[in-house]
């Protein structure tokens, strides 16, 4: 039995078997990307021309195993919505920089913190925040090096051409563009529709109210509802999908006024863009599938900053008043938009070697 087992440590010692092992993982490990990079590019070319009332066709699945195997996901939150694409797009620059630098996808009103994992990951050098606000907070993450570039959709191109905008919006006339709270991957959003439907009823001088929802929501049966209100369903896409702030800013330059559930991520675009964003203060219960998931919504009602703009914004208007200006500015970084160089230069400080 003693000679087995010896034979076996000298087995499992051998340099030789242990390069193969290693050789055999990395072959293994890059078939697996090359065929998730076939899939992927598969998706997304079947999306990439869809209008954004095909629902189904732009919300189905991309599949986490096959999104987190990509090659160039070192670090994978700079991919949701299209994020380091758009930069790169915009500042042209070439897809062999490697990024050593983490963009934070989202707005929390509070010190939860998107991209802890990875700002703790070996290598990492740096993180892009869009607003002084996200900038306060994240420093009280991290030593190394915070951008605040501004909010993201200022660097997109709009999906639509000028044609096809001008024939949308003569359709449609004057719009009224409605957020519903949104789910996640791991996270389901109940937001009390009626209500919220009863108080956009009251907006009455637009000639259409259009429904931009979430890819999640989409494949939860949310649309039925809206869709028996007769509005237009539309959507961005899937948070996988590099085209989806580019689908998103055309949906919001399309909207005369945008309303949402709650203070969000759309509430912040739709100022960027110029449009008038009014605040329903909807109520909402959520399912956690995921227990760290309530760190991003811990004591959401209570949350000061939260209240101080839900107050704002609560009530129809025409124009921004100074206060609320210079709020959502803070929070949600409406002016701030780095030139071709600067985003250039930030990248080039950060390559990974």
């Amino acid at each position: 039995m003693n000679a087995f087992r010896f034979s076996i440590q000298r087995i499992i010692r051998n340099p030789v078997l242990n390069i193969a092992v290693s050789c055999v993982r990395k072959i293994r490990n890059g078939c697996k990307r090359l065929i998730s990079e076939f899939i992927y590019s598969k998706l997304i070319c079947k999306k990439a021309s869809l209008p954004f009332t095909d629902l189904q066709g732009l919300a189905s699945d991309i599949p986490l195993d096959i999104f987190y195997a990509l090659k160039r996901n070192y670090f994978p939150s700079n991919h949701y919505y299209g994020n380091e694409d758009i930069l790169r797009k915009y500042a042209h620059i070439p897809d062999h920089w490697k990024l050593n630098l983490t963009i934070e996808h989202g707005i929390a009103l509070n010190n939860f913190c998107w991209v802890q994992g990875e700002i703790d990951v070996k290598g990492n050098s740096g993180v892009i925040v869009s607003s002084r606000y996200r900038e306060k907070v994240v420093k009280q993450h991290t030593n190394k090096p915070i951008y605040n570039i501004g909010r993201l959709i200022l660097y997109a191109d709009s999906y639509l051409d000028d044609i096809s905008f001008k024939e949308l919006k003569k359709k449609w006339g004057k719009v009224l563009l409605y957020f519903p709270v949104h789910s996640t991957h791991f996270t389901t959003a109940f937001p009390d529709k009626n209500i919220a439907w009863d108080q956009i009823n009251q907006i009455t001088e637009f000639d259409t109210i259009v429904v931009c929802l979430y890819w999640k929501d989409i494949l939860n049966g949310v649309a039925e509802f809206y869709k028996s209100k007769k509005c237009i369903c539309v959507t961005a896409g899937h948070i996988f999908d590099p085209l989806f702030l580019s689908r998103l800013r055309s949906i919001i330059e399309l909207a005369d006024m945008t309303v949402c559930d709650e203070v969000c991520g759309s509430f912040g675009n739709s100022l960027a863009l110029g449009k008038p964003c009014m605040v329903l203060n909807n109520s909402c219960i959520r399912k956690f599938d995921v227990e760290s998931d309530k760190s991003e919504f811990k004591n959401i009602d209570e949350d000061v900053n939260w209240r101080k703009l839900n107050n704002l914004f609560n009530h129809p208007y025409r124009t921004l008043s100074e206060e609320q200006f210079q709020a959502v500015d803070y929070y949600y970084g409406l002016t701030k938009k780095c030139s071709p160089e600067e985003i250039r230069s930030i990248f080039m400080r950060h390559l990974r070697k």
